[in-house]
C-alpha cells in the first residue's frame, strides 16, 4: 500500500495560489524531496493538459445569431403581449390606492384647467369694462388737456431766464392755477376709471410743479418744466396709439 504524505493536499492550494510566499517556498522545497508529492503533482499536470486539450469548442457566430433570432421570434411577442396585458389590467382595474391617486390626478388637472380659463375670461372681462368706460368725449378731454398743458409749458419756457429775473415772474395767477388744477381733477376722475399708471404719474408730477410755482418754493423751474413737457409729449403719443386706435372704436360701439 502506497504511503500518503500529509502535505499532498496542500498542492491544490499551491496551484490555486492561496499560500503565502513563505508557505509556498517551504512546500516547493518539500515537493523536491518527497516522492509522493512530486508524483501527485505530475499526475495532476497530465490530467489538466488532457482537460484543456479536449475543451468544447466555441459555437460559430452564425449559430448564435440564429439562436437569438429564433428566441426573439418565438418568445418575445408573447412577452410583449403579457406586458401589455399587465399594463391594461393595472390601468383598468387598479388597486384601491392607485385608483384614488388616479382620481386625485384627474381632479387636479381639471381644476387647474378651469382656473386658467376662468382667470383668462376674468381678465378679458375687466379689460372690456375698462374699455367701455372710455368714451370719445372723455378721450377728447384728455387729448385737449395734453395740448393745453404743453402750450402752457412752452409759454413758461420762453420767459427770459437771466440773473435779473424776479421769482415773482414765475408765479401764476390764482385764476390760472385754479383753472389748470380743475382740469387736472377732471383728468384724475377719468383716470380713476381706467387706472392708467402712466397718466397718474403725469398728473402727480404736474400737480407738484404747479404747487411749487404757486408757492415760489423752487427757483429753478426750467428743469422741471422741460421734464414735465417731455412727459406730456410721450404720454400724448402713447395715448393716441393705445387709446384712440384700440380702445375708442370698441368704446364707441358699446356706449
Amino acid at each position: 500500500m502506497e504511503a500518503k504524505c500529509p502535505k499532498t493536499i496542500r498542492i491544490i492550494e499551491l496551484l490555486e495560489e492561496n499560500l503565502s510566499r513563505h508557505e509556498r517556498k517551504a512546500l516547493e522545497t518539500h515537493i523536491e524531496q518527497c516522492e509522493t508529492c512530486r508524483s501527485f503533482l505530475e499526475d495532476f499536470n497530465q490530467i489538466d493538459q488532457v482537460l484543456t486539450h479536449h475543451q468544447r469548442p466555441k459555437a460559430p457566430d452564425h449559430l448564435i445569431t440564429e439562436y437569438h433570432q429564433t428566441m426573439n421570434r418565438r418568445f418575445m411577442p408573447a412577452s410583449r403581449q403579457a406586458g401589455r396585458s399587465r399594463i391594461r389590467s393595472f390601468l383598468l382595474y387598479p388597486p384601491p390606492a392607485m385608483r384614488f391617486i388616479q382620481a386625485t390626478l384627474v381632479l387636479f388637472i381639471g381644476v387647474s384647467i378651469g382656473w386658467i380659463l376662468f382667470h383668462k375670461s376674468s381678465a378679458g372681462s375687466q379689460q372690456h369694462e375698462a374699455v367701455v368706460q372710455i368714451t370719445p368725449y372723455k378721450a377728447l378731454q384728455i387729448q385737449t388737456f395734453f395740448h393745453e398743458s404743453e402750450i402752457w409749458l412752452l409759454d413758461m419756457m420762453n420767459l427770459p431766464q437771466n440773473g435779473d429775473l424776479d421769482i415773482q415772474d414765475w408765479k401764476m395767477t390764482y385764476d390760472e392755477a385754479e383753472q389748470l388744477l380743475r382740469k387736472i381733477n377732471i383728468i384724475r376722475e377719468i383716470n380713476d376709471s381706467v387706472s392708467d399708471r402712466r397718466l397718474q404719474h403725469y398728473i402727480n408730477g404736474l400737480e407738484i410743479l404747479l404747487l411749487e410755482m404757486i408757492n415760489g418754493k423752487n427757483e429753478d423751474h426750467s428743469g422741471i418744466v422741460r421734464q414735465i413737457r417731455q412727459t406730456i409729449i410721450d404720454l400724448d403719443m402713447l395715448f393716441r396709439v393705445d387709446m384712440l386706435k384700440k380702445r375708442l372704436p370698441t368704446a364707441a360701439r358699446q356706449v
